[in-house]
C-alpha cells in the first residue's frame, strides 16, 4: 500500500470519530459541553492536517486518482461544518482534473456542488449541477447512487417552490430505495419523509398518511433517529388534516428523540423548524420562537431556502410580540435571502435551464427513437419504399415544430410571470419603506420616554434627599442623624447616575470615569477635607449599564466615606486611591485603598455586622462578583465582577419600553 493511501485511511478513521462526536448532548448531560466541543475541534483539525499531507503526497507523485480522492474528502470535510466557500474551489479543481484525464464519471462531483450552491442560495447553479448529475448517472447507469441524485434534484425543486417536480423526483428516489432487498432503514425513512412533505405540499395528505403507515408497518422504527423521522412525518400529516392536538404531540415527540439522535444538523434543523412553524401557524408565537431560534442557530443544514423560511417565521413571531426592531431585522434577512435566491436574472437562468434540460431530454428521446427507426428500417430495407422515408421525415419535422412552438409559448409565459413578480417586488418595497418610517418614529418616542424616566427618578431622589435633610432638623439623636446623612449620600450617589443619563445621549450606559470623578468631588465637598486627603484615580475609558453602575456607585460611596471617617484619625493627612481595571474573561476589578490606620487587629469581615460592610457585600453579590477587604498598611476594598454586554442590554430595555 502506498504512503498516501495509508495517510488517507487514517484521515477517514479520524473523520468517522469526529462525526460520531457531533451527536447532540441532551440538556441533562450537558455539563461538559465546552470540553466536548474542544475535543471535536481537535479531531477535525487533526483530520485536516492528515488530509493535507495525503494531498501533498499524491500531488508530488502526480497520482490523478489519489488527488481526486483526497480533494473529494477535503471538500466534504468543509461542507459538513458549513464552510462551503472552501469546498467550491476544491470541487472545481476535481472537475478540471476529470476533464483533462477524460473521466466521464463526474456525477458525484456535480452532486457535491449541488450541496454547496444550495447552501449559498445560488439555486440556478444548484439546479444546473443537479440536472447534470441525474443526466450523467442515467447515461452511465450509475444505479448505486441514482436515488441520491434524484433526491437532491427533488430538494432543489422544493427550494424553488416547484413542488410537483419535487414530488416526482423524490418518488423516483423512494422507488429505487425500495428495490433493494437489504434496506437501510434510516435512508428509507429519510426519503419517505421527503415524499410525505412533497405530497402534503400538493394537497395529497391522505396519500401521505397511507405511505407513512405502510412504511412503519413494514419497517418498524427502533433507533432514535428513525423514531424522530416517523414522529415528524406524522406531525406534518396531522397538521395538514387540522388535527392540531395529535400534530403537537408528534412534533414534541420528535424534539424528544432529537436529543438522542446520532445524526447531524439537517435532521436537527427540520425537527426544530417543523414545531416552530406549527406553533406559528396556530398563532402561538411565544412557544414558536425558542424552537425557531434553535433552528436558525443550527449550522451546516445545507439549504439557503430553509433559513429564509425561518427568518420569515421569526419576523411573524416578533411582530406579534411587538418586538418590532427584531422583527424588522428578521424581515430584512428574509428579503436579502429571497433576493439572493430569486432575483430576476437567476429566475430567467432557472427557467431557461429547465427548458434546456427538458429540450435536451426530448432530443435524447428523439435520438433514441431515430435509432430505433433506423434499426427497423434496416430490418425492413428490402420491403421499405421511399414512402416510408418521407413519412419518417415528416413526423420528425412535426415533432421539431411542436417542440419549437412549445418553447415559444413557454417563453411567453415566463415573460408574463416575470412582469407579475416585478409588480409584487415594487409593492413589497413600498411596504418596507413604510415600515422603516414607522420604526424611526417609534425609536424617537422610546428615547424620549427613557430620558423622561431618568429625569423623574433623579427628581424623586432629590425630593427624598430634601425630606431627609428637613427631618434632620427635628432629630436630637446623633446616631439617627448620622444614619440619615449616610442615606442622603447613598441617594446622592444614585441620583448622580440618573442625572448623567438624563443629560447624555446614551440612555442606558454611564461613563464610569466621569461619574467617579463627580462622586468623589461631591464627597470631598460634603466632608470638607480641605486638601487634607488626596484622591488618586486610575480610571480607564469604560461604560457600564445602569444595573451595574448603581451598585458600583454605592460601593464607592461606602468605601470612600469609611476611609474619610476612620482611616485618618485626628485630622491626619493621607491619600485614597480608586482604581478601575478591565481584567481577563471580560471582568472588571474595582479597588479602593488608603494609607491610613487600617483595620483593627483581629478584624473578621465574616463576623462583622456593620451596615456599610454588609451593604457592600450584598451589592457585590448583586453584581455577581466577589468582595474582599484587607487591613494591612491601610485598608483595601476589592470588588471583581463580570462586565455585561451593554449593547444587548440596551436593546432589551428599548424592547421592554415598546411592550
Amino acid at each position: 500500500m502506498r504512503t498516501w493511501q495509508i495517510i488517507f485511511c487514517i484521515a477517514v478513521l479520524l473523520h468517522n470519530s469526529a462525526t460520531a462526536r457531533q451527536r447532540p448532548i441532551p440538556p441533562s448531560r450537558n455539563n461538559n459541553t465546552a470540553a466536548a466541543r474542544s475535543l471535536v475541534n481537535g479531531a477535525f483539525a487533526q483530520q485536516l492536517d492528515t488530509l493535507m499531507k495525503a494531498l501533498h503526497k499524491v500531488e508530488v507523485a502526480k497520482d490523478s486518482a489519489g488527488q481526486i480522492a483526497a480533494l473529494d474528502k477535503l471538500a466534504i470535510y468543509y461542507i459538513r461544518p458549513g464552510q462551503v466557500e472552501k469546498s467550491e474551489p476544491l470541487l472545481k479543481q476535481i472537475l478540471d482534473i476529470q476533464v483533462k484525464q477524460g473521466i466521464k464519471e463526474q456525477q458525484k462531483t456535480y452532486d457535491n456542488l449541488v450541496t454547496v450552491y444550495r447552501a449559498k442560495g445560488d439555486l440556478s447553479q444548484a439546479l444546473y449541477y443537479a440536472l447534470e448529475s441525474v443526466r450523467l448517472a442515467e447515461t452511465l447507469d450509475d444505479s448505486a447512487r441514482l436515488n441520491r441524485y434524484y433526491g437532491r434534484l427533488g430538494g432543489v425543486y422544493k427550494d424553488l417552490g416547484q413542488f410537483d417536480k419535487s414530488l416526482q423526483y423524490h418518488q423516483r428516489s423512494l422507488a429505487r430505495v425500495q428495490q433493494h432487498p437489504q434496506k437501510d432503514t434510516f435512508q428509507l425513512y429519510t426519503v419517505t419523509s421527503s415524499v410525505v412533505s412533497a405530497l402534503i405540499r400538493v394537497d395529497r395528505a391522505a396519500e401521505a398518511s397511507r405511505l407513512i403507515e405502510e412504511t412503519v408497518a413494514g419497517y418498524p422504527p427502533v433507533q432514535p433517529d428513525v423514531k424522530q423521522l416517523a414522529a415528524t412525518m406524522r406531525g406534518e400529516t396531522f397538521q395538514s388534516q387540522k388535527d392540531y392536538k395529535q400534530a403537537e404531540q408528534y412534533f414534541l415527540e420528535a424534539v424528544h428523540w432529537e436529543e438522542y439522535s446520532p445524526h447531524g444538523f439537517v435532521l436537527r434543523f427540520n425537527t426544530y423548524y417543523n414545531i416552530g412553524a406549527f406553533y406559528c401557524d396556530r398563532g402561538q408565537y411565544e412557544k414558536a420562537r425558542p424552537y425557531l431560534l434553535q433552528a436558525s442557530a443550527t449550522p451546516g443544514f445545507g439549504s439557503h431556502a430553509t433559513q429564509r423560511n425561518v427568518q420569515w417565521l421569526l419576523f411573524r413571531a416578533d411582530s406579534a410580540a411587538g418586538n418590532y426592531r427584531s422583527a424588522l431585522q428578521h424581515f430584512q434577512a428574509y428579503k436579502d435571502i429571497s433576493d439572493t435566491m430569486f432575483n430576476a436574472a437567476r429566475s430567467r437562468q432557472i427557467e431557461e435551464m429547465q427548458a434546456k434540460y427538458e429540450t435536451d431530454k426530448k432530443e435524447r428521446d428523439i435520438q433514441f427513437l431515430l435509432h430505433e427507426t433506423r434499426y427497423q428500417q434496416t430490418q425492413l430495407q428490402q420491403a421499405a419504399t421511399g414512402r416510408n422515408v418521407t413519412i419518417s421525415i415528416i413526423a420528425l419535422l412535426l415533432v421539431i415544430i411542436a417542440l419549437l412552438y412549445g418553447r415559444y409559448r413557454s417563453r411567453q409565459r415566463n415573460s408574463r410571470r416575470l412582469e407579475t413578480q416585478q409588480h409584487e417586488i415594487q409593492r413589497k418595497n413600498g411596504s418596507l419603506e413604510k415600515l422603516v418610517k414607522e420604526k424611526d418614529g417609534l425609536l424617537q418616542e422610546k428615547e424620549w420616554l427613557l430620558k423622561e424616566i431618568h429625569h423623574r427618578v433623579n427628581n424623586n431622589l432629590q425630593i427624598v434627599i430634601s425630606l431627609l435633610n428637613t427631618q434632620l432638623a427635628y432629630l436630637d439623636d446623633e446616631s439617627a442623624a448620622i444614619a440619615i446623612r449616610d442615606s442622603q449620600q447613598r441617594m446622592r450617589a444614585m441620583s448622580l447616575i440618573h442625572q448623567r443619563l438624563y443629560h447624555s445621549d446614551k440612555l442606558a450606559t454611564v461613563d464610569i470615569q466621569n461619574y467617579i470623578r463627580e462622586l468623589i468631588s461631591y464627597l470631598d465637598d460634603n466632608f470638607n477635607v480641605n486638601h487634607r486627603i488626596r484622591f488618586l484615580l486610575e480610571l480607564p475609558v469604560l461604560e457600564l449599564n445602569v444595573s451595574q453602575a448603581v451598585p458600583v456607585g454605592l460601593i464607592l460611596n461606602e468605601a470612600i466615606t469609611n476611609a474619610i471617617k476612620y482611616a485618618f484619625p485626628g485630622n491626619q493627612s493621607g491619600s485614597i486611591t480608586v482604581t478601575v481595571r478591565e481584567i481577563e474573561n471580560d471582568h472588571v476589578l474595582l479597588l479602593i485603598s488608603d494609607n491610613g490606620a487600617g483595620l483593627p487587629v483581629g478584624f473578621d469581615m465574616s463576623a462583622s455586622r456593620t451596615l456599610g460592610i454588609n451593604l457592600m457585600q450584598g451589592l457585590a453579590r448583586q453584581l455577581n462578583g466577589t468582595f474582599t477587604m484587607k487591613g494591612q498598611q491601610g485598608t483595601l476594598v476589592a470588588v471583581s465582577f463580570p462586565l455585561e454586554d451593554v449593547a444587548a442590554l440596551y436593546e432589551e430595555k428599548i424592547a421592554a419600553v415598546a411592550v
